[in-house]
């Protein structure tokens, strides 16, 4: 029993050592608030899902909007994606049935837009990728 319990500390100790914590894969999930109501959620630096959301402003720190994450938003009117924004791509379906968002602003950091990302997104009149874009993929049915 000794012995075990010396495995247990020493494993313990070099998992806290290499930087893990214990915690579970969920904790590093946050819900942010939009303006107008609703939210969403970021899970690993990922946009992965929302409920609601009228207005997002998305963090600079964000790498991705996940697949289906604002999938039939029907409320949002605009995303809006902080100065510096570090996103590379945007999911299959990510905007699909976002029926009341009018625009986009593309950061120039994004290199592929996935399958269907804004499909059926029926208000959406202005796209405007930044200056800059290295965009090289634009899915299938994307707009």
């Amino acid at each position: 029993m000794k012995l075990l319990s010396k495995i247990l500390t020493l494993t313990t100790s070099l998992l806290l050592a290499a930087g893990f914590a214990g915690l579970p894969a969920w904790a590093d999930s946050h819900v942010v608030n939009c303006t107008g109501g609703g939210t969403f959620t970021i899970t690993s630096n990922v946009v992965t899902e929302s409920s609601g959301c009228v207005s997002a402003v998305i963090p600079n720190s964000v790498t991705s909007v996940g697949n289906s994450a604002f999938k039939t938003a029907t409320a949002l009117t605009s995303v809006t994606f902080e100065a510096g924004s570090v996103l590379t791509s945007i999911g299959d379906d990510a905007f699909e049935d976002a029926i009341s968002l009018t625009s986009i602003n593309i950061p120039n950091s994004v290199t592929s837009i996935g399958d269907y990302a804004f499909f059926y997104a029926t208000s959406l009149t202005s796209v405007t990728f930044e200056a800059g874009s290295v965009l090289t993929s634009i899915g299938e049915g994307a707009f």
